[in-house]
């Protein structure tokens, strides 16, 4: 016996359609975010790195660290990595030990 299946995308396809493009500063905040955590697990920091840091891309780790309900955005930006080491990427960013910065004269992470 045969059996026809019909598959309607109309609505799928209008959802998309309907979709805003994404903010490509709100893009470009979580991209500073993920490398600032990059940085934070890797202990990698220059001057110029750290004189360059903007307040957006602290906020934009927090927003990639946080539990808050996520956007298309942030939920990319996260995965960038993959799916299965962004849990290990959260352990190893939470488990840093706070450092003192001498050039600064206080402790700041």
């Amino acid at each position: 016996m045969e059996r026809i299946l019909h598959l309607h995308w109309d609505q799928p396809v209008l959802a998309l359609l309907t979709m805003p493009d994404p903010d490509p500063t709100h893009l470009a905040s979580l991209e500073a975010g993920k490398n600032l955590l990059e940085h934070l697990r890797s202990q990698e920091f220059t001057n110029d790195y750290l004189w360059n840091l903007s307040t957006d891309a602290f906020r934009a780790a927090w927003r990639l660290l946080s539990d808050e309900e996520e956007d298309a955005a942030t939920v990319q930006t996260q995965f960038q990595l993959d799916e299965d080491t962004w849990s290990e990427f959260l352990a190893d960013v939470s488990r840093l030990p706070a450092r003192c910065d001498p050039n600064i004269g206080e402790e700041f992470l």
